[in-house]
């Protein structure tokens, strides 16, 4: 853990992007979630998961209830928060 998170931060010097992808925000450990920007919310409804995300109290209520095909976009380089509504079908195709 320790080499990602110095991955994380020293990374931002040299344009590195990072994706992290987690069904619980909770399992990133903090250094590295520090280091993310903008966050793409799906339904969560473990409270303390939600929390985790450090978004304004007015989003953390919706989270549980966002549907399929809804998500919120929250980065603090934006003043306002994106909720995504309704996509009409999925956009990515597991296999």
């Amino acid at each position: 853990i320790s080499r990602f998170a110095d991955a994380a931060r020293q990374g931002r010097k040299e344009a590195l992007g990072l994706f992290l992808i987690t069904q619980d925000p909770q399992d990133i450990d903090d250094t590295v979630f520090k280091q993310v920007n903008t966050k793409l919310i799906l339904n969560l409804n473990n409270d303390a998961a939600i929390s985790s995300l450090k978004v304004p109290k007015e989003y953390e209520r919706r989270i549980p209830y966002l549907k399929k095909g809804q998500m919120i976009i929250h980065s603090p380089d934006n003043s306002d928060i994106v909720e995504i509504l309704g996509l009409s079908s999925c956009v990515v195709r597991h296999r």
